[in-house]
């Protein structure tokens, strides 16, 4: 409770701030919280081609590197990046930049300033940039879509999360399908989904927003990608406490699949409503009833 406080009061600050788009035309490709294979994704990626990037607060430069000019200890996966700080202590990194496009002796970048150009530096697949938001202080990482007043120049999203597949745990310790009308020997299950978002216009499937587990009327899990919060050596969802290896999967075949939480049964019928939501409130549900013992 403790660490949502801390978001919460951090949000409430941000409210305060006007925070930009960095780029003119806004493509989602990536969003908080997906899986890298072994750690959340920590921020957004957004296409586009060639596009100027501008900072989404004035600020100073905490540190700039240029690939294959300088530091060559540093990880390579950035690509070319800079971090900005603002007049509030928030933190905005921007990576993956063209090389050669960073101004290397300004130290400090007004919301008109260019910062470089979207390139495809580092460990990247396209041309993108990703953009991460950090409270420093508090060791938050922030969720970038919530910090933003401006959404004129964004996709409206209309496209509900899918939901591909539910699965189960069995006794075996194997993933099974979970399909509607199922009849377990179980007294508690754990549960797994499959599913993922798609913003309009942009055929890349991505992270949604938020996930709601309903037992029987009642809910008993909700997991929101708003911010990951570093504790006890690592980074967790700061909306249920999940770190990474709490809710992905890593059996490969199973890569994009989440663990979304134990489910206590009861005896007879068992309704549980599983619902993907993305960031502008477009949801999926999914409804199974699990039956214990002979249904009637």
């Amino acid at each position: 409770m403790k660490y949502r406080m801390i978001v919460y009061l951090v949000l409430f600050s941000l409210l305060l701030t006007a925070f930009e788009w960095p780029v003119s035309k806004v493509l989602i490709t990536a969003t908080f919280g997906e899986s890298r294979g072994d750690h959340f994704h920590a921020g957004i990626d957004l296409a586009g081609e060639d596009q100027e990037i501008k900072p989404v607060s004035a600020g100073d430069v905490v540190f700039r590197y240029e690939e294959g000019v300088s530091f060559s200890s540093i990880p390579i996966g950035l690509g070319s990046f800079l971090v900005l700080e603002d007049d509030t202590g928030i933190r905005s990194l921007y990576a993956h930049i063209k090389q050669g496009t960073i101004p290397l002796s300004q130290k400090r970048f007004e919301k008109q300033d260019t910062i470089g150009i979207i390139g495809n530096t580092g460990y990247s697949f396209g041309k993108h940039l990703h953009l991460t938001i950090i409270d420093h202080k508090e060791k938050i990482i922030l969720n970038p879509l919530i910090v933003f007043k401006n959404e004129a120049k964004f996709i409206k999203d209309r496209t509900p999360p899918v939901i591909e597949a539910l699965y189960y745990k069995s006794k075996e310790g194997e993933l099974k399908e979970l399909l509607d009308h199922a009849v377990l020997n179980l007294e508690l299950i754990e549960l797994f989904v499959r599913g993922h978002d798609i913003h309009d216009g942009v055929k890349a499937a991505v992270a949604p927003y938020e996930i709601k587990v309903v037992h029987n009327d009642m809910r008993i899990i909700q997991i929101i990608f708003n911010a990951l919060q570093f504790k006890d050596g690592v980074y967790c969802l700061n909306s249920c406490g999940k770190k990474f290896s709490d809710l992905y999967v890593t059996n490969k075949s199973f890569a994009d699949v989440m663990f979304l939480g134990k489910v206590e049964l009861v005896k007879g019928k068992n309704q549980i409503d599983i619902t993907l939501i993305d960031f502008y409130g477009n949801t999926t549900a999914r409804e199974v009833n699990i039956w214990v013992g002979s249904p009637p």
